[in-house]
């Protein structure tokens, strides 16, 4: 990792910090690290091994894009595949079906695409609330 690298990194782990409303002690614990560790990497002294980083990334539910660079999705989008997971189990496999070809549709993904500034979130985040706004909708 260049020096540029790490000053970026420090920047993304005290952004993650102060979102979190968390003390370094607190955020090291967090990442599994010692706390003059942490307190390295957030100043930019240190560099860290690509193992560590997709931890951190991992803890922090964001990308190592996002915390090497600053670009990119800030959140990972985490969905759970365990059957048995209580969401899932109530589905049907009609309901799975068709949320699969709305999740697919390229009028859906472009729309979803369009709002997502406006909503402040990841093009993934802002398709899942306009397939969410159509099954309402068709509820009615």
């Amino acid at each position: 990792m260049a020096n540029g690298d790490q000053n970026i990194l420090g920047q993304q782990l005290r952004y993650f910090r102060k979102k979190l409303n968390l003390k370094q002690t607190e955020m090291a614990k967090r990442l599994g690290v010692s706390m003059s560790l942490y307190s390295k990497l957030e100043s930019g002294q240190i560099a860290t091994t690509p193992r560590r980083l997709e931890k951190f990334a991992s803890q922090l539910q964001t990308s190592v894009e996002f915390l090497t660079t600053g670009q990119g999705a800030e959140h990972v989008e985490k969905y759970t595949t365990a059957l048995g997971s209580d969401e899932l189990s109530r589905l049907s496999l009609d309901a799975l079906d068709r949320l699969v070809t709305l999740s697919q549709d390229p009028k859906l993904v472009k729309l979803a695409e369009q709002v997502a500034p406006t909503l402040r979130v990841a093009p993934s985040r802002a398709l899942a609330v306009v397939i969410r706004t159509i099954l309402m909708g068709t509820q009615s």
